[in-house]
């Protein structure tokens, strides 16, 4: 009798476990085929760019590599977005959003062209996070900040600049400080930002001045109180204003 029991018990267990695999592999089956459908239906059926921008829709859809037709699903929007950064050196910024059933949008901005910088025997636009833009030629630096100080630059357009590792100090504060002016909207006033001496950063401003602004610490903070400094000068003043200090801030006329 207690073997008979025992063999009904264990038919019962592999019954049992017969049919928890059937329902797994059935709710597994479905799962697939609800992938699979969706995958099949959702498709791109449309692509808009959103922003303003110097390239075409046409050359940023392209440089994207969405296709129409392409699986929603399937899509990734990170490398995608590295294309178009890498291909289109102006875009800063890039997001792409998928909207159910079918649409893809691309959201870009564009960096605008704030210094320029020599590298090698070429003169390059830079935008103020020193992204490497487009080559010009010469006379951009009566249009743009100038870079000094560097000495193991290279450039490629769509990156940042690359350095040496002695360098990277200095590449950190210039753009620290094109990001400041641009911030402060003065940036087209200055001429000239040297970093050759990263305890002794200087600019050169509206022709005018020479500013000390010491180490590249703080750099936002001293430049917001030569933008206070300004006013109180004379349109012929002309000479030195250092605010590398913590607080206090002084001008030497020439």
């Amino acid at each position: 009798m207690a073997d008979e029991n025992g063999r009904a018990g264990r038919e019962r267990t592999r019954r049992r476990r017969s049919s928890g695999l059937i329902v797994f592999l059935t709710i597994l089956f479905i799962a697939v085929i609800g992938i699979v459908g969706a995958a099949i239906f959702f498709r791109v059926s449309e692509v808009e760019i959103e922003g303003e921008s110097r390239y075409t829709d046409e050359q940023i859809i392209s440089a994207s590599g969405i296709e129409i037709g392409d699986s929603m699903l399937m899509l990734r929007g990170g490398p995608s977005e590295e294309a178009i950064k890498s291909e289109m050196p102006y875009i800063g910024n890039v997001s792409i959003e998928k909207q159910y059933p079918g649409k893809v949008v691309i959201k870009v901005d564009e960096r605008a062209a704030v210094a320029c910088m020599r590298v090698g025997n070429e003169t390059w636009l830079l935008d103020s996070n020193l992204k490497a833009l487009e080559v010009t030629d010469g006379l951009a630096v009566k249009t743009y900040s100038f870079i000094k100080g560097f000495t193991t630059a290279k450039a490629s357009a769509g990156h940042v600049l690359s350095v040496g590792e002695e360098e990277k100090t200095k590449l950190r504060y210039a753009s620290e400080v094109l990001s400041s002016l641009e911030e402060l909207g003065i940036i087209g006033d200055v001429t000239l930002v040297d970093v050759s001496n990263i305890s002794g950063i200087t600019v050169e401003y509206q022709n005018r001045f020479k500013v000390k602004l010491g180490t590249g610490e703080n750099i936002g903070h001293k430049l917001a109180r030569l933008d206070g400094i300004i006013p109180y000068l004379d349109d012929d003043d002309r000479g030195v204003i250092d605010v590398s200090g913590d607080s206090e801030s002084y001008f030497i006329p020439d």
